[in-house]
């Protein structure tokens, strides 16, 4: 499709507006996609990318199709899209857009729960705290603690709980995810959930391996730094956010403060002027009261847009060329030295000759999120969907711009597609417990004869058999791969390097 076909898709699929929103614009309007920011050299691409959504997986000897990005909306039931894309070191442009059946008034100031991306903002702002000579992030936290006291585990002092640890993911801590919790239900404080008491839903801490060894991701562990810091700065988390990071940075759209605490314990607050995109589940039924309430504000509590968190991963990358007035280039670059098993400080680290690309995902109930970043390009892209169906949708942004902008990283992935008789699949079906701790499924439908695989947190991966040893299936969209061991075994399978068995 040339320029001007693709301009004119555009135009007759989507009405862009400008990202300064009136009071006394119409619903209509403010329901449209809005741009939020433009280069002037980015309408060609930007046309291209909202018309050209690709899949992660390419099956051969088939015609790969494109999507736009509001029939992908409307496809998965999401009903909006924060988007930013970057290219050379800046924003380069992003929009807001709602599939044609969102009712909801979406603009370029909303705010979506960013989920786990929380956590690499907490990073950042305890990187600071140490420069600055207010913490030792190698320090035992025990002596940090003033509210909660650590229970007895694997710890020892010689190898003691760190803030640092807490928040690289090697502090032995069981791994606690959050669910959230109802608007209108008793909400614990991150000490209860810490202690798991009654209210919470949550495991309480535990530590359970040997801190500073092993890699395993732990979002208690952030709720411990949390506490932590607080004690330290005798300050609400949020306040000690808002100065190390938020407001530094100018993200004016961005907080820890969750929106359903109510206005009076906030002074100066303006919270019931604030726009926010309510989560849905994979159905496309909105969640109840709107949101969950997440107390772990380090771990999953941040509120954003994708300007406002495009921004803070470009101060990292000006870090990294020693350019920025926040990061120095020495604390970007003890952080890169800290890698563990392809991971830094909770992102994913890729090495392609010589770039390093930076990336993080999230979900909550209700919401995913996600965001890369090269640090020799200065190429990225943020995405925050309000619905438990934005993975899959998220992937495919990720690689279309990657197709785009020659990315180093993100690239499409070729399969062969096999045949597998329908029993075979029935067989499949059951409850399966993941890495000892949780609990996947896997279902099977008769209308497109397909077994899907289901995560707790909502997310249904729809399989197709590839080629490959064993019963082999991929998910097109995030190119997933599930292998059970052979054609005559259906006890437990492979998914992210991690066993799955069968639960009787």
């Amino acid at each position: 499709m040339n320029k001007a076909s693709y301009l004119l898709a555009i135009a007759a699929s989507i009405s862009l507006t400008s990202c300064s929103v009136s009071g006394t614009e119409s619903e209509a309007t403010l329901r449209a996609a809005s741009v939020c920011f433009s280069t002037n050299s980015s309408a060609d691409i930007k046309a291209q990318f909202e018309n050209g959504i690709v899949s992660k997986t390419i099956f051969t000897n088939k015609e790969e199709s494109l999507s736009s990005i509001e029939e992908r909306l409307e496809d998965l039931n999401i009903p909006s899209l924060s988007l930013a894309v970057m290219n050379g070191g800046i924003i380069e442009w992003s929009a807001i857009y709602n599939s044609p059946s969102n009712k909801a008034l979406i603009d370029c100031n909303t705010r979506y729960q960013v989920a786990s991306l929380s956590k690499p903002v907490t990073v950042m702002a305890a990187i600071r705290m140490q420069s600055n000579g207010y913490i030792d992030l190698n320090e035992n936290i025990e002596n940090y603690l003033k509210s909660y006291k650590l229970p007895k585990g694997k710890q020892t002092k010689s190898a003691p709980i760190t803030i640092k640890n807490t928040l690289d993911h090697s502090s032995g801590i069981n791994s606690g995810g959050f669910l959230g919790y109802q608007q209108g239900s008793p909400i614990p404080s991150d000490i209860e959930i810490l202690k798991g008491n009654k209210h919470s839903n949550s495991a309480p801490l535990s530590v359970v391996s040997k801190p500073g060894v092993q890699l395993a991701y732990s979002g208690t562990a952030y709720t411990l730094a949390q506490v932590a810091l607080k004690d330290i700065f005798k300050k609400d988390f949020s306040s000690i956010m808002d100065k190390w990071i938020l407001s530094p940075l100018g993200m004016e759209n961005s907080s820890y403060r969750s929106p359903d605490i109510s206005s009076k314990n906030q002074p100066n607050s303006k919270i019931h002027a604030i726009s926010i995109a309510k989560g849905h589940d994979s159905d496309g039924k909105e969640i109840e009261g709107g949101w969950r309430v997440h107390p772990e504000l380090a771990a999953a509590g941040m509120w954003s847009n994708a300007n406002d968190m495009a921004t803070f991963m470009l101060e990292i990358y000006k870090g990294y060329l020693g350019k920025s007035t926040l990061f120095s280039q020495s604390e970007i670059k003890q952080m890169l030295e800290n890698e563990k098993d392809g991971h830094v400080y909770g992102f994913i680290l890729n090495h392609e000759g010589d770039d390093i690309t930076l990336t993080h995902f999230g979900g909550n109930v209700g919401y995913r999120a996600g965001m890369t970043i090269s640090l020799k390009t200065g190429d990225g892209l943020v995405y925050l969907l309000n619905s438990d169906n934005g993975a899959a949708l998220g992937n495919q942004l990720m690689m279309t711009a990657s197709k785009l902008y020659d990315w180093s990283s993100f690239k499409q992935i070729i399969k062969t597609k096999r045949e597998a008789k329908i029993e075979i699949l029935k067989s499949l079906v059951g409850n399966y417990l993941w890495n000892e701790q949780l609990a996947l499924s896997i279902s099977y439908e008769d209308e497109h004869q397909q077994i899907s695989l289901h995560f707790p947190n909502g997310d249904q991966y729809k399989l197709t058999p590839i080629k490959g040893v064993g019963k082999s299936f991929i998910h097109q969209d995030t190119a997933t791969l599930v292998s059970f061991n052979s054609w005559d075994k259906e006890t437990e399978f492979t998914v992210y390097g991690q066993r799955a068995v069968r639960m009787k």
